[in-house]
């Protein structure tokens, strides 16, 4: 489960492991739909009543995270014990009637949508293996698997402590890591990192293109 939010200020605490635990573990989502076929659009309070949510850990953990109170779930159409779709959130009140049948309304849409995006993913992804490969090979010293990893997050603009969290590995370890690539690289900073590895293919985007 990805977060995101457009305040960086909040990047830490969405990255808190007892926040996302309580959030993964307390959606109603999983054993609703899980039990069963029905996939119709259900907010988490139409799920277990508005009471119960409103005093659960899990919504006063998404308070906290995100600002939001509510939640509602769109899955995709289909059967199978695998269930995906969105969630989308909101602060104020549950999501209306109105809101949940456009929400019915839309899902075909969105579940087409998310087929053609993973589609042009693994066709991106699949040219972009092997030029990377190439490049990395050309490299005097090329890149260790976890130095790749670190370089990919190093383009998002994480901290060397978010880079940490999210590849199990301590801060000490990131800072080892992002030495090596700048000495790889002939870099002096994680800007100058970044741009060297596009114009070698490492990564997308080569900022000498027209």
């Amino acid at each position: 489960m990805a977060f995101w939010s457009g305040r960086p200020e909040a990047e830490e605490r969405h990255h808190d492991e007892s926040v996302r635990r309580r959030i993964r573990e307390g959606y109603p989502f999983a054993d609703h739909y899980g039990a069963g076929e029905d996939r119709a659009p259900r907010s988490a309070a139409g799920i277990t009543g508005a009471r119960v949510w409103r005093h659960s850990a899990t919504a006063d953990a998404l308070h906290r995270a995100f600002g939001t109170r509510h939640v509602l779930g769109i899955p995709f159409p289909g059967a199978g014990p695998h269930v995906s779709g969105f969630m989308v959130h909101r602060p104020g009140g549950d999501f209306s009637p109105h809101d949940v049948r456009y929400a019915a309304r839309v899902q075909p849409l969105l579940k087409a949508a998310t087929n053609h995006r993973s589609l042009l993913n693994a066709l991106r992804e699949a040219a972009g293996a092997d030029r990377g490969r190439e490049a990395n090979r050309s490299l005097a010293a090329p890149l260790t698997p976890r130095e790749l990893n670190v370089l990919h997050l190093l383009a998002t603009g994480l901290s060397a402590d978010s880079m940490a969290r999210r590849l199990g590995i301590s801060p000490r370890t990131v800072h080892k890591h992002l030495h090596a690539l700048y000495r790889k690289l002939g870099a002096a900073d994680r800007l100058g990192a970044v741009l060297r590895a596009q114009r070698a293919g490492l990564l997308e985007g080569d900022p000498g293109a027209s």
